[in-house]
């Protein structure tokens, strides 16, 4: 089992010891400024507990870190609070420390610091939301680079009852389908939040042999943006034709 430290109990901190406490093979501890932070997550962590945040140094040396530990700083309301924490963590000879980063000049600190990883929340978030924006006939988009990204988009409804080897999606879109999510999911423009997970489950990957196409079911492609845009455009004006001629038959 790895075991992760959080430490910094606001909306990120929380969130993120939910999610880490989801894996079967990760422990959580979490550290917080005080007992109401402590409280809020001691219902799904391993360990909790809260310390002085503006003289961290004796109460750090009191838990079982070493080189082998990996502690998360998720403090993000204090730029002293965040750089005094990693600081007396690497006097205390912790290794492997995540910080969450503020502003740029505490950036800038924190690689000078040589921290194992920054976490810039706030350009990661704006990266993504900017990317789901700039294509909302996608149901989520993952960008990877500059010219690749991951999307999910609606399939065409002439494709229900096919085979994957029958559409030309490679072929014909320069496109690959990693997996399909099979069920219900929402969309940006039918009110989901447009970062969230989403619920359907995925099922796959799809064998070009035997996979056959559903009513319903969300395609998880990979390839160049202009490709997949040019698909998505595709997939709606198709889609907005069999819907037009259904209703007229």
């Amino acid at each position: 089992m790895m075991l992760y430290t959080v430490i910094g109990l606001g909306q990120f901190g929380i969130e993120l010891c939910r999610e880490l406490s989801n894996r079967s093979n990760i422990e959580v501890r979490a550290i917080g400024a005080n007992q109401d932070e402590t409280n809020a997550v001691k219902a799904f962590v391993d360990d909790s507990s809260h310390i002085d945040f503006s003289n961290p140094k004796a109460a750090l040396e009191q838990f079982d870190f070493d080189e082998n530990s990996h502690v998360i700083v998720a403090i993000g309301n204090s730029f002293e609070d965040n750089l005094m924490m990693v600081s007396c963590l690497q006097e205390i000879g912790v290794t492997h420390i995540y910080a969450r980063v503020i502003n740029e000049q505490h950036e800038y600190i924190l690689n000078k610091m040589n921290v194992d990883a920054r976490i810039h929340l706030a350009r990661m978030s704006a990266i993504l939301l900017a990317s789901q924006l700039d294509a909302l006939d996608y149901a989520r988009v993952s960008p990877l680079d500059e010219h690749h990204s991951i999307a999910e988009i609606d399939m065409p409804y002439e494709w229900v009852g096919k085979g994957l080897g029958d559409v030309g999606l490679r072929d014909q879109f320069e496109l690959n389908l990693l997996s399909v999510r099979r069920g219900p999911a929402e969309k940006p423009q039918e009110g989901r939040l447009l970062l969230e997970l989403p619920t359907a489950p995925i099922i796959g990957p799809p064998d070009a042999k035997t996979f056959i196409f559903e009513k319903g079911d969300i395609l998880v492609l990979f390839g160049r943006e202009d490709k997949l845009a040019k698909f998505a455009k595709f997939v709606k004006s198709t889609n907005a034709k069999f819907t037009s001629s259904e209703h007229k038959a």
